[in-house]
């Protein structure tokens, strides 16, 4: 009877206690520590309303601030930014062929004639001035590759007559009897203001080293203007008009930069061009024939010479970066 009524109690609360199962929340079992008989297989529970826990799920990855995430590093960043000050000094070193005469007529022609003036040649005179390099680096290759210039006022050259054109007159006779009076030239022939731009690629080595050698290549353009004649002798009658041809030039340049103190640096620099392939020409030139009784003065014509420019640059100062 007992066995009866226990059995008939087991029947009534099995079902309820199923359907009580059936609203509890999952439960994990590594995070649970059950009892081997808490743990036993509910066989009363249908199979579809067990909770299983997932095999093997994935922890889910940390949230990432992206606000917090850190900015990429300017390549301009401090440091890349230069400028050298110093003093410049230009040696033209130019070289050129006889000077032409052309547009002769007249009574000139009895004097002189068309062509090369034998002996003649055209040479510049060197120039000096204030300057500062400027430039902006990036770190490359264990060094710097840097893109930088020159900034400077206008340079003023004095342009030069040698050989026969500065010891001999042009036209000394007339029919190779009768003097002209026209003196010799001497070597002071004009001047002119150069205006040549210089970009430069420059590699910098031993970035860090207080002694950094540097080389780079670059080009370089001329253009000349506030052009003058300024001999007394072509300018006594009246005023020719000096042409120049602006020019292009490759250039080589090799410096160091030597670290004194902080961020302040010296440096030594030397530019070489390849060459400025110009045309010099002096145009409505007339003068004066002081033993030639027949003519006051006499037109000439123009005088035209080819010259080649291979500048060099040596700059000398100190400086900074940024």
């Amino acid at each position: 009877m007992r066995t009866a009524l226990a059995l008939a109690l087991v029947l009534a609360v099995a079902p309820a206690a199923a359907a009580k199962g059936r609203h509890k929340p999952p439960v994990v079992a590594h995070e649970i520590e059950m009892d081997p008989v808490e743990a036993a297989p509910d066989t009363t529970a249908p199979i579809e309303d067990t909770p299983v826990a997932p095999l093997d799920e994935p922890a889910a990855p940390d949230r990432v601030d992206v606000h917090a995430a850190p900015r990429a590093r300017p390549w301009y960043r401090r440091g890349m930014i230069y400028v050298r000050a110093g003093v410049l000094h230009v040696s033209p070193r130019a070289r050129s062929g006889e000077m032409v005469l052309s547009g002769v007529g007249g009574p000139a022609s009895l004097a002189v004639e068309n062509g090369p003036i034998a002996g003649s040649r055209a040479e510049m005179g060197d120039a000096t001035s204030a300057a500062m390099i400027v430039g902006i680096a990036r770190p490359m290759w264990g060094g710097e590759v840097a893109l930088e210039t020159v900034l400077a006022p206008p340079v003023t050259f004095e342009l030069r007559g040698a050989g026969t054109v500065a010891d001999q007159s042009l036209a000394p006779t007339v029919l190779g009897t009768v003097p002209t009076g026209i003196p010799a030239l001497g070597p002071l022939l004009g001047r002119t203001k150069a205006l040549p731009p210089v970009v430069t690629a420059v590699y910098r080595a031993l970035r860090g080293a207080r002694v950094r050698p540097y080389l780079g290549l670059g080009v370089s353009y001329l253009h000349t203007y506030d052009r003058q004649i300024t001999n007394p002798i072509m300018t006594e009658v009246a005023q020719p008009r000096l042409l120049i041809g602006d020019a292009v030039s490759a250039v080589g340049q090799l410096g160091v930069d030597v670290h004194v103190f902080g961020r302040i640096y010296a440096t030594a620099d030397v530019k070489a061009m390849s060459g400025f392939a110009t045309t010099a020409r002096v145009e409505n030139i007339h003068m004066k024939t002081p033993a030639f009784p027949l003519y006051e003065s006499v037109y000439v014509g123009d005088v035209s010479v080819d010259v080649v420019v291979r500048p060099v640059i040596v700059t000398i100062g100190a400086g900074t970066s940024f």
